[in-house]
């Protein structure tokens, strides 16, 4: 067995999430299937949604090697030959799915708070500039279009907010989900890109990029700091190599939430050598956080504009 044949569950509703082995929270275990029988790799083997306040994740490969360990692979005279499968092409979503989620603003709860927050002309700017898009899935929803640095669409993020405070609704469950699962595209090949990374398409080169967790964030900080590109990776983990690519001769820097300074500045550290470049990790709100009173875990929109950053 393969450590690349298992992937994290796609959430499919309350079913898909278990209790946690180590924090034992219910509803926030993502468990690891194989990619062709859908089948769990283990009941313990997957990722804690806390990762933050827990931060569990026991991946396929210690699983298997701590099995071979185990179970030693007896010796055979001829070695098998590897398998080659090729690689899935990746899917895109037609321009017309979106665009027809381009409207009924009036009941989208993000574009609630965002009016109130940033007033009607610059939420619109924003809506026009980020292709915000509105979801009936849950009343209320929000689309956050993955829109590559060539222009195709790679998905769609549905995501429920309070439409008073901004934050996400997670109760009595966690509404975040895909459009193509929304849809039921069982044969869709979901391959990430940074949100907002179409903006990357015709600014120049000259042009910094910022770079947080949380789209809502990427979308607030471009009102108040415009001279920069906001892109969002949208999950701690999203920092990968597939997906920064494209910021390859630019200068970047990072804004990670608080608490997850540390780890994005190993990853940075990682990805500045694969891709030539430097990426600059702000320690900005690791360092303010207790002094603007803020909790564990809050990033760069929850201090706007309480304090001025001195980029």
């Amino acid at each position: 067995m393969r450590e690349s044949y298992y992937q994290l569950e796609p959430y499919q509703g309350p079913s898909s999430r278990f209790t946690c082995p180590s924090c034992q929270k219910n509803k926030q275990f993502v468990r690891y299937i194989h990619t062709l029988t859908k089948e769990p790799l283990a009941p313990h083997v997957g990722r804690c949604n806390r990762e933050q306040k827990c931060a569990y994740h026991y991946t396929p490969g210690q699983y298997l090697a701590e099995q071979k360990a185990i179970f030693p692979l007896r010796k055979v005279s001829k070695q098998a030959k590897p398998v080659n499968y090729p690689p899935k092409a990746i899917s895109y979503i037609p321009l017309s799915l979106l665009q027809a989620t381009l409207q009924k603003y009036d009941s989208n709860h993000l574009v609630t708070y965002l009016h109130a927050r940033l007033g009607e002309i610059k939420t619109q700017q924003l809506i026009t500039r980020f292709f915000i898009g509105t979801s009936k899935h849950w009343p209320g929803a929000t689309i956050f279009w993955q829109i590559d640095h060539r222009g195709r669409i790679r998905t769609g993020k549905i995501m429920l907010y309070d439409p008073l405070q901004g934050t996400r609704v997670k109760s009595p469950f966690n509404h975040i989900t895909w459009i193509h699962q929304a849809l039921r595209v069982t044969t869709f090949h979901l391959s990430q890109t940074l949100f907002g990374a179409h903006q990357l398409r015709h600014a120049p080169l000259s042009k910094p990029v910022a770079l947080v967790e949380s789209e809502k964030t990427a979308i607030i900080a471009t009102a108040y700091w415009p001279d920069f590109i906001w892109l969002a990776t949208g999950s701690l983990n999203g920092l990968t190599l597939e997906r920064c690519a494209p910021l390859q001769g630019r200068k970047v820097i990072l804004f990670p939430d608080q608490g997850a300074y540390g780890e994005w500045q190993q990853a940075a550290q990682m990805l500045g050598k694969q891709l030539g470049i430097c990426l600059r990790v702000s320690p900005w709100l690791e360092e303010h956080a207790s002094h603007l009173a803020l909790e564990q875990g809050v990033d760069l929109a929850d201090c706007l504009p309480r304090s001025f950053y001195p980029i």
